[in-house]
């Protein structure tokens, strides 16, 4: 969240229902308790993303998701997009064809290589498996789905609410 995001949020109008906090994540009920303005929030988030955070930080999401949950509505969906560890040789294969087959249209091999050794390295050590992750989310929502993967990158949504979850699903299909 920095300055530069809120000046592009806003740039055109300001979304019907919509609020840009500019502040990292775990300060997120410190700055709606300070702000009148954010009392819609009192109940909760209908929708809480997490977009290849967690995997950046610790392999621990069980804690991960017991902090941040705190803030989603009982019936409210949680958003996970991830990479996934899977068995080595299947990960490889799979990082192999998203390298050959998309990233060389757009990226140097001196950029791959950089990713690589910059992020992907530090990234892995916090990944989880897709079973991982599944025992995980067992503790704090009774209904699951993946709704995409590609490579080793899954979109799962997580919720208490089954009428949630199917709404949003259906939205796939429309």
């Amino acid at each position: 969240p920095t300055a530069a995001n809120e000046s592009s949020f806003y740039k055109n109008h300001t979304p019907k229902n919509a609020y840009f906090i500019c502040t990292p994540f775990f300060m997120v009920d410190k700055k709606l308790t300070e702000d009148k303005k954010y009392t819609v929030f009192n109940d909760g988030f209908d929708i809480i993303i997490e977009d290849t955070t967690f995997q950046m930080y610790s392999p621990d999401r069980d804690a991960q998701i017991k902090f941040t949950i705190k803030l989603l509505k009982k019936d409210g969906l949680f958003i996970f997009t991830e990479k996934f560890k899977c068995d080595e040789d299947e990960y490889n294969a799979r990082e192999i064809q998203k390298d050959m087959s998309f990233k060389r249209r757009f990226f140097t091999e001196t950029q791959l290589d950089s990713k690589r050794n910059d992020v992907l390295r530090v990234m892995s050590t916090n990944e989880v498996t897709i079973e991982e992750m599944k025992e995980t989310l067992d503790k704090y929502f009774k209904y699951k789905a993946i709704y995409w993967n590609s490579g080793n990158f899954y979109s799962i949504v997580a919720s208490s609410s089954e009428s949630k979850i199917k709404q949003f699903l259906s939205l796939f299909s429309a």
